[in-house]
């Protein structure tokens, strides 16, 4: 099994965020990925989703396209089963289909920073036309808190006309003041647009993402804690790391 927190330190990603350190906590459980999979503006919706050690998270629905990936860091125990194994994330989420598609929504979920057929633990696909619901979520049942806060990092990006961009390359250095995390820019790619959730983070959090496509879009990152932005900023070919950070 891939460990979550990885050694090397990205070339395009030079620091390490917050006060971690990668490789202090190996024992935080691995990411959890919904990649909602469609032809580009596709519109869907999100009911709630859910994890053991954070608040639910419930997202605008009045503006979900696909294509689109939620990902959620530090989602469940930090007890594994097998000792000096990373325990897996317990998520949940019910989705939503908009009557206004054209074409199927289709919902992925992966566990883990590798791409590969193991990876992909659960799929669900909401028909063309449909505002079915349909759950999907990792083994367990989640056990929500919401007193903790939420914490949502956005990663999107527009062209030269200020529209909205997809399948822009970035990595990513996601941490609180105990661990980092590097959930893609070694053997996973990230594309825009992608949502973060950083579950149960301590005293802080920040990030760092690097574009890695070498044209005139723009990749902006906008860091909300319980619902409010903190703070933002904005990749470009001049700069191509973006920082984000607030405390808790």
């Amino acid at each position: 099994m891939k460990r979550i927190i990885r050694g090397i330190v990205l070339l395009v990603v030079p620091a390490l965020v917050g006060c971690g350190t990668s490789g202090t906590n190996p024992l935080r459980p691995r990411e959890a990925d919904f990649r909602v999979v469609a032809p580009n503006g596709t519109p869907f919706n999100v009911v709630v989703f859910q994890a053991s050690n954070g608040p639910e998270h419930h997202p605008p629905s009045d503006d979900l396209t696909a294509p689109h990936t939620f990902t959620f860091l530090n989602a469940g125990s930090s007890t594994p089963v097998n000792p000096g194994v990373p325990p897996d994330p317990v998520v949940h989420a019910i989705f939503q289909g908009d009557p206004a598609a054209a074409d199927d929504v289709n919902i992925e979920l992966r566990v883990g920073f590798v791409d590969n057929p193991q990876s992909l633990i659960a799929q669900a696909t909401i028909p063309a036309g449909s505002d079915a619901i349909t759950p999907i979520g990792t083994q367990g049942t989640p056990e929500p808190d919401n007193s903790l806060p939420e914490v949502r990092i956005e990663v999107t990006a527009e062209d030269p006309q200020h529209l909205p961009a997809v399948d822009v390359q970035f990595s990513a250095n996601i941490g609180d003041a105990f661990s980092t995390f590097l959930p893609c820019g070694d053997n996973v790619i990230c594309h825009t647009p992608t949502t973060f959730y950083f579950e149960n983070a301590s005293e802080l959090i920040s990030a760092v993402i690097g574009k890695l496509t070498q044209d005139d879009r723009d990749i902006l990152i906008n860091l909300y804690v319980n619902n409010q932005l903190r703070d933002s900023s904005r990749a470009t070919n001049n700069d191509a790391n973006a920082r984000v950070r607030a405390d808790l």
